[in-house]
């Protein structure tokens, strides 16, 4: 038995791979240096991965307890090379949500009057059902951004997110907010959802 053990792990190193997963830091008294999205401060760990090829995290798993290996199961995400991955040791189980695709990043942008229309770097079509994610980053460092005020409409789940900052581009870069049950009214594909009339203030 003993020789077999050591004949398989001879097998085994030839294929060993560059993608090296590391627990690369971790608190376990994160009193308020890193928040979640629910700006509480649960203890942390952070993975790197330290090698050459991309590591695929899907299966792999986290634990405190020598008896229970998979306690927690990652989900189907990557971590490249060189890249670090924070990790909340919470226990509300939440995993980043997969499906959804940029179709567009707008640094600079001057509004019109009425709906704004953007031009997208790749055709879209939104077909009425799919969840969208839109992420909207407006500042600046003159005065009061009226052109952050939008036409919202009231919903019974939370659907928006809001934080502020005064005249600092480091909103833009904000990793949790207040949770609000009203959202922008927008316009896809010439279909309009929402048509509330609450406003927010020119700074918020």
């Amino acid at each position: 038995m003993q020789f077999r053990v050591v004949l398989l792990l001879s097998f085994l190193f030839p294929f060993y791979t560059s993608a090296q997963l590391v627990i690369n830091e971790g608190s376990n008294r994160n009193y308020a240096a890193i928040a979640d999205e629910d700006a509480e401060h649960p203890d942390w760990i952070e993975l790197y991965n330290a090698g050459t090829d991309t590591v695929h995290l899907l299966n792999y798993s986290l634990t405190d307890d020598s008896l229970v290996p998979a306690k927690w199961t990652f989900p189907n995400i990557v971590i490249l090379p060189g890249e670090f991955r924070l990790v909340f040791c919470s226990g509300k189980n939440r995993k980043p949500i997969t499906g959804f695709k940029n179709v567009i990043s707008e640094i600079s942008y001057v509004p019109n009057v009425g709906w704004n229309t953007h031009n997208f770097n790749a055709p879209f079509y939104w077909d009425g059902v799919s969840s969208l994610l839109v992420n909207t980053c407006s500042y600046s460092s003159t005065g009061y951004t009226t052109n952050s005020v939008f036409n919202q409409t009231a919903t019974s789940y939370f659907s928006s997110l809001s934080a502020f900052q005064d005249g600092s581009p480091n909103i833009c870069a904000t990793t949790y907010g207040t949770k609000f049950m009203q959202r922008p009214n927008i316009k896809l594909n010439n279909f309009i959802i929402g048509n509330g009339t609450v406003n927010n203030s020119p700074y918020d």
